[in-house]
């Protein structure tokens, strides 16, 4: 039996070929969606998630993108908005009031849809 120190432990040795074994190994890991907000702002799941292109829309539809830097030990990524964007936003009050720009986390765990 083969113990893993970690889920990037795993990754790595599936990735580089270290692991002796041949079988194809699914490792499902739940991902607990901790995005509900206390301050009445939106949560994450209030933005639209768009597997194809890899973006989230935002309630008023404008566009967040990520450049794809890995943040929080590489967990994570994080989709922001554009200051333009939001600076006229009449949801901003309800979106980002206490920021210039909303920004979204997104693991990179969670599946593509």
């Amino acid at each position: 039996m083969w113990i893993y120190k970690s889920l990037p432990d795993f990754r790595r040795r599936i990735v580089d070929g270290t692991e002796p074994s041949q079988k194809v190994v699914r490792l499902d890991i739940p991902v607990f969606d901790e995005s509900a907000r206390e301050d009445g702002t939106f949560a994450r799941d209030d933005f639209a998630y768009d597997p194809e292109i890899g973006i989230y829309l935002c309630p008023a539809g404008k566009v967040l993108t990520s450049t794809r830097t890995l943040v929080n030990d590489g967990a994570m990524l994080l989709y922001r908005a554009s200051k333009r964007d939001c600076d006229i936003c009449e949801l901003k009050p309800r979106c980002c009031q206490k920021m210039a720009a909303r920004k979204v986390p997104r693991s990179i765990y969670l599946r593509r849809g």
